[in-house]
């Protein structure tokens, strides 16, 4: 900051104050501390090109921050898209995972069918191969009985060839 001269009459003033009916010495020592009072507050007062430079330097910070505004709503934006994307597709893949629950339930019941069918068509096996083993057993009886029948048979007939009657 610059600090500019201001015009203070301090012979002027110690004038007034001895006309005022104030001694020499005191009106000088007001005048002085009045000086330096004004002086010490002119130190810290800007000027008209402070308050320009400060004021264009403002105003550049504002302009760049409302790009950066600007910029931060584009952002902010172009997430809100982004989120509604998202969004989208949780909603998509929820319907999904409700498409597979469904799938899978179905599933499970097909499994419990299949199982109750393996398990009727295992039984039925069991029960196929059971009779199966009879039916060859009472075979199996029936041609040893047969095997016995024409062995006797041939037996019989060698004995009759070979033995004198």
């Amino acid at each position: 900051m610059m600090t500019t001269a201001v015009a203070f009459d301090t012979h002027k003033f110690v004038r007034r104050l001895r006309d005022a009916g104030v001694e020499e010495r005191q009106a000088e020592a007001f005048s002085d501390a009045f000086r330096e009072v004004q002086e010490s507050q002119l130190e810290e007062l800007a000027t008209k090109s402070d308050i320009t430079r400060l004021e264009s330097g403002l105003k550049g910070e504002i302009a760049e921050l409302r790009g950066e505004i600007g910029d931060l709503r584009d952002d902010v934006e172009g997430l809100q898209g982004e989120l509604q994307e998202i969004r989208g597709e949780i909603k998509e893949i929820r319907g999904e995972f409700g498409e597979l629950r469904g799938e899978f339930g179905e599933l499970r019941g097909e499994f419990k069918d299949v199982k109750v069918e393996i398990k009727r068509l295992e039984e039925s096996t069991k029960r196929d191969i059971k009779e199966f083993r009879l039916e060859i057993e009472a075979r199996l009886t029936l041609i040893k009985w047969m095997f016995g029948f024409l062995l006797a048979g041939v037996l019989s007939i060698v004995l009759k060839l070979f033995l004198p009657s």
